[in-house]
Order: structure tokens, then sequence, then C-alpha cells
């Protein structure tokens, strides 16, 4: 028995735009967000606010990382967990590519923290797809 081992191109790259896209819908919900916790409480959180910072990319920046390495992973067929790597990485380079000509300095270490994150939460993703 043979088998072949394909490479689904459309896979890694509908992936990445698609967590693109995710991203967005994100940002648009998290505007929400902080708007009803700033009227909530009288403000926003203090930047020293290390748990509220967490929590917040924990739920409005990470998500899209695993849907790229899901997306990408059920797209794909064959070899998920690859197609999930590669879509996570094309990500991590279209990400960087969007802030590092800004101000490469002007990197926080919550910044830093999911950039690192990126290729890992995608490999996540691909995991949760191929169990399903």
């Amino acid at each position: 028995m043979t088998t072949t081992a394909k490479f689904n191109v459309r896979a890694v790259l509908i992936a990445p735009l698609s967590a693109l896209i995710a991203s967005l819908a994100l940002a648009f919900c998290s505007g929400i967000f902080l708007f009803n916790v700033a009227f909530a409480f009288g403000g926003a959180p203090g930047a020293d606010s290390i748990i509220f910072t967490i929590l917040f990319r924990a739920l409005f920046v990470l998500p899209a990382y695993v849907l790229c390495g899901y997306i990408a992973a059920r797209m794909a067929g064959t070899r998920p967990l690859v197609h999930a790597a590669i879509a996570a990485a094309i990500l991590l380079f279209a990400n960087a590519l969007m802030v590092f000509p800004l101000n490469p300095f002007a990197l926080s270490w919550t910044d830093v923290l999911c950039y690192v994150s990126i290729v890992p939460l995608g490999l996540v993703g691909g995991f949760l797809a191929a169990k399903h």
C-alpha cells in the first residue's frame, strides 16, 4: 500500500487569511468589551493590571492563532500538523510584517508572548482538528 504525501497550498494560505479576518472580528469585540469595562468601572484598568492583560489577550488575541491551525488542518486532509505549523508560520510572518516596520522597539512583554505563541497555538489547533 502506497501513500502519497500531498501538500495543500490552499489550506496554508486560506488559514492565515481566515485568522487575520477572525482577529479583526475579535478586535471589534474587544473594543466593545473595553467600552463596557470602562463604563462599568469608571475607567479602563491600569497598565499595571497584569491579570487583566493576560485574560484580555487570552480572550481576544490568542483564539485566532488556534483557529489558523485548525482551519489549515481541516482543509489539508493529510498531515494536519505539518499544514497547521506552516500556516501558523505564515501568520507569524504576516504579523511581523505588519508591526516591525512601524517601530520594532515598541514591543511589550505581552506582544512578545503573543508572537512566541503563534506557532505552538497553531499546532494546538491542528491537533484539535486531527482529533475530530
